[in-house]
């Protein structure tokens, strides 16, 4: 189990989690590239963003559809291992993950 130390820096848990993403990242390519994916038999899995940084996941303003990198490759990993996504947006502002804590 990983768990993040609210005592560490902002730095700090931002390295640790993006270590934890490429790891992550490594592990899922490594399947892929051995031609077998996960069935994950429609298993819902819910996907927070904010729509906030264009072009990674926005607000189309001409029709209001929410839009970008993150929505396109979410909807091919979900065609090739079989999950229902789900959105959530919020604000990082609201700080979510708790990483905003006096030290």
């Amino acid at each position: 189990m990983i768990a993040l130390n609210h005592n560490q820096s902002w730095g700090g848990q931002m390295k640790l989690l993006t270590s934890l993403a490429v790891v992550a990242t490594a592990a899922f390519t490594s399947v892929a590239f051995a031609g077998e994916l996960p069935d994950l038999d429609g298993k819902e899995v819910v996907v927070v963003t904010e729509n906030a940084y264009p072009p990674l996941q926005f607000v189309d303003p001409a029709s209001g559809e929410a839009i970008g990198w993150e929505y396109d490759a979410m909807a091919e990993i979900s065609k090739r291992i079989n999950i229902t996504v789900v959105y959530e947006n919020i604000s990082w502002y609201d700080d979510p993950c708790g990483f905003r804590k006096p030290v």
